[in-house]
Formats: C-alpha cells, structure tokens, sequence
C-alpha cells in the first residue's frame, strides 16, 4: 500500500474510533414502567420484597407504615437499608425506624422521590411514600432498570448522606 493509502487509512480509523468513544451512549433502559396513583404501593412493595442487597431512598415525606416494616424486615435480613428525608415534622417518627435513617438539614426543600435498589433498579416520580402519597394523591412514578443510571445516582446519595443528620433513636 503506498503512504497517502495508509495516511488516509490510519486517519479513516482514528476517525471512527475517536467518534464512537466521544459519542458512545450507554445502554440506559433494560426495562421500565409508569405507576399511576394507587397502583404505585404494591410496585414499591414488591420492589423492596425482591430486592438483594441495598434498597437506598431519599424522600421528602415518608410515613406509609407498611412500607417501612418492609424496609426494617430487609435491614433485619442483612441488607443495607438507608433513607434520606426532609428535615420536616411529619417525618420525626422515622428516626425510631428499624433501618438507618438521616434527615436533610440544609434550608431547602429536600423534595426527592427516589429509591435506588441493588444498584440497578430506580424508582423515581412525584408519589411521597405517604398514606395521601400512595391511596389519594393523582401521582405518577416511573420504575426502570439502568445500573448506568444507578450508578450516578447511588454517587449522589452517598454525597447526600454524608451531609444529612442523624437523630437519636
């Protein structure tokens, strides 16, 4: 091959490697789905049911009492279970929860509605995990699989935590 053929040759594929590195997108959606309303408890439930090793959430009101006892049965189990609220009343009682719990003290509004699970599955949407949140609200949730997606956000958390505040129990 003569030189101008490989010049253009090694250019054609520096070419195309340097563009499917700068332009690689991840792979972001393995599955996902929307939850409506009153749909959305029997999801987070069972999402936490399923759940293996880390079930990490941030969430601006959080009272609903059955879906704490399934966080404190999945701490009792060995999991690693933590949760970031508000620094508001309503959640004061959670600082008696069976699971690791810290409260967001900056003066903003801490208005999340996050859970990461297992560093794969995102629950994300506008549902507080309150009785109103689950039962009377108009809400919508999405629920996808995307450990690219986790990943970043499981790296927010942690940021989020090591900030927050604890309470004695």
């Amino acid at each position: 091959m003569k030189t101008p053929a490989k010049a253009l040759l090694l250019i054609i594929t520096f070419v195309i490697v340097g563009l499917s590195t700068f332009l690689y997108v991840p792979k972001q959606f393995d599955s996902s789905s929307f939850f409506f309303d009153k749909n959305a408890l029997q999801q987070v439930i069972g999402l936490i049911r399923t759940s293996k090793k880390q079930i990490l959430v941030e969430m601006y009101s959080f009272t609903h009492g059955d879906v704490i006892k399934e966080l404190e049965a999945k701490k009792r189990a060995g999991l690693d279970v933590r949760v970031i609220v508000d620094d508001n009343p309503e959640n004061e009682a959670l600082a008696k929860a069976g699971f690791d719990v810290r409260f967001e003290g900056t003066p903003r509004m801490f208005h999340r509605k996050l859970a990461i699970v297992d560093e794969q599955w995102i629950w994300i949407g506008s549902t507080n995990w309150t009785y109103s949140g689950f039962g009377k609200n108009a809400e919508v949730d999405l629920l996808m699989s995307s450990p690219d997606h986790a990943y970043n956000l499981v790296r927010q958390f942690e940021q989020d935590w090591a900030k927050a505040k604890r309470r004695p129990k």
